[in-house]
């Protein structure tokens, strides 16, 4: 599998042969308590069936996609996303033991693992996906983590200084788990935090500190969009959004 860039497919592979690890580990572990193992989450239940749940959507994502190709290639790849959608729909959050011994007992028996790895050199070979190198990864890790520092110590309206420390960490995760889910969550905490900035912008009294921080946001914000691949909603909402601060900060 690639160690420095990531498929859709190298992505599943990655988190299933871990829920695999946590079953040779432990045969006792509940599918929840393997997902908890894996993601090193322990108490945020939220947090915990969100992964649950992009999981399940990477199989989906996957299973659509091989539906593009042709010929025998499709067939043969489509037969072993079955295999894997089959396994991933046996665990539930709440099932016991008996659930993971079957998923592991499916991904065995059908070899499907191996085609998820022949899966993914096809992606990576053809291009299908737009991958973000890792080294551009660890640069935005490392600027959002500066960002937040700055805004941690800056004197801001309590409100606005609290949600920005809330979207700025939300997208620093996203951006941490990208070998696991991609660049959709990333995506998606830059609208949210684009849209929550411009409202709350609009709701405080402005000192020179806050319109420096505001800018600052926004200016990492378009630095993460020159290397993100973005939908042509968020495209358009970073644009319109800089021109918005703009006009409130005078």
């Amino acid at each position: 599998m690639s160690t420095d860039k990531y498929t859709s497919a190298d992505r599943l592979h990655k988190i299933l042969e871990r829920l695999v690890g946590a079953y040779n580990i432990n045969h006792d572990y509940s599918p929840k308590s393997a997902f908890e193992l894996i993601f090193k989450i322990s108490s945020d239940q939220e947090t915990l069936f969100l992964h649950f749940i992009e999981t399940i959507n990477l199989v989906k994502l996957l299973k659509n996609m091989c539906t593009s190709f042709g010929g025998r290639m499709a067939t043969a790849y489509a037969k072993d996303m079955d295999n894997i959608h089959k396994a991933v729909a046996s665990l539930t959050l709440t099932s016991g033991r008996a659930r993971l011994t079957k998923f592991v007992a499916i991904l065995s028996d059908t070899n499907a693992m191996d085609g998820l790895e022949k899966l993914a050199a096809h992606i990576a070979d053809t291009g299908l996906e737009r991958e973000i190198d890792m080294q551009d990864l660890a640069t935005i890790e490392e600027d959002l983590a500066d960002l937040i520092g700055t805004v941690q110590n800056a004197n801001l309206d309590t409100n606005f200084k609290n949600m920005l420390l809330a979207e700025l960490n939300c997208l620093l995760v996203s951006v941490q788990e990208y070998e696991f889910f991609g660049s959709t969550p990333i995506q998606e905490a830059l609208q949210r935090t684009t849209g929550k900035v411009i409202l709350h912008a609009q709701q405080i009294e402005q000192t020179a500190e806050s319109i420096d921080i505001t800018k600052r946001v926004f200016s990492k914000m378009r630095d993460i969009n020159t290397i993100v691949s973005f939908t042509a909603i968020t495209q358009q909402a970073l644009p319109i959004a800089g021109e918005v601060i703009s006009r409130l900060m005078g």
